[in-house]
């Protein structure tokens, strides 16, 4: 069902990406192989219509896990019983330091790197777009894979480890054709995303 929603989602860039090069079948089909980042979309557009394919599952997701299952969405995210909304806003202070702290050093470190192109409009378009619908897409993925699916290996295996290794393991590697692979490398990249 998540994966069906997901498909509603890319209807929106399959249409913008066949606007975009006029209806030309042959460079639509080119395109969709680098999924139309080389057609010349407007740059935000295009992270917010990539990013709505994401989107529309988790609000199907939502509603298959009250209806389905008929239980809490909380039960996806926690075995409490309510969300830990301090331990959540801690986990994002100590990731937004690191961040900084590690985009600041390497800003020091390596100025040549950076070029100051800062335009408004385009700018506070990104910092909606990102703000608003990054964290809905990376919680899908962490509500699926961390909360759904592992749930489901945690009732099969009868214990705890296995489906905790398993799924971090999985999740890391699905991320293994990610095109930033070629900047960081895969032991970096895995080290950041097989995470426990």
């Amino acid at each position: 069902i998540v994966v069906f929603g997901s498909v509603i989602g890319q209807i929106p860039i399959t249409v913008k990406a066949l606007f975009q090069v006029d209806g030309d079948f042959k460079k639509f089909g080119e395109s969709g192989l680098n999924s139309f980042a080389d057609i010349g979309i407007d740059k935000n557009l295009y992270l917010f219509l990539i990013l709505l394919s994401f989107i529309v599952p988790l609000v199907i997701f939502y509603f298959v896990v009250k209806a389905m299952h008929k239980k809490k969405f909380t039960w996806i995210v926690t075995s409490r019983k309510k969300i830990d909304w301090k331990r959540f806003f801690f986990g994002v202070a100590v990731w937004g330091i690191v961040t900084v702290g590690v985009i600041g050093y390497d800003i020091f470190a390596s100025p040549e790197n950076y070029v100051w192109n800062f335009k408004p409009i385009p700018f506070f378009t990104l910092c909606f777009v990102a703000i608003l619908f990054i964290p809905l897409q990376t919680s899908l993925e962490e509500f699926l894979f961390r909360g759904y699916y592992m749930q489901a290996l945690g009732m099969l295996a009868k214990n705890k480890w296995f489906p905790l290794i398993i799924m971090s393991l999985v999740f890391g590697l699905l991320h293994g054709a990610n095109p930033e692979i070629e900047k960081l490398g895969y032991i970096a990249l895995l080290l950041s995303l097989i995470h426990i």
